[in-house]
């Protein structure tokens, strides 16, 4: 509970996916960002929220970083619940870095 407290309430879209690209945390950022509630999102990939060419764009960083399990940065662009396009930097690393092998931060 404290965790997810400090996450919230962060300046930080926050998330951790499984190796098959399954969201397994979102703080609330990341939850407004997408326009759902954590509930909403936990256990989707992202062909499954977002349009084709995003979810392609965002799935080919996660594998970069499950490959090369090494962190990873660059800007990605999403559609934003009100139609805009949002640009943001995104960095990515692997748990398994950190002792959780398997998972994306």
């Amino acid at each position: 509970a404290l965790l997810d407290t400090v996450l919230d309430n962060v300046d930080a879209s926050i998330y951790v996916k499984d190796r098959d690209g399954r969201y397994r945390y979102v703080n609330a950022l990341c939850a407004r960002m997408f326009g759902r509630t954590s509930d909403e999102i936990i256990g989707l990939r992202d062909d499954e929220l977002h349009d084709p060419e995003t979810a392609a764009r965002i799935t080919e960083m996660d594998r970069r970083t499950f490959e090369s399990q090494r962190k990873q940065a660059g800007e990605e662009q999403l559609v934003l619940p009100d139609g805009t396009t949002g640009h943001f930097w995104s960095v990515k690393m692997p748990l398994g870095l950190v002792g959780r092998p398997g998972e994306l931060i």
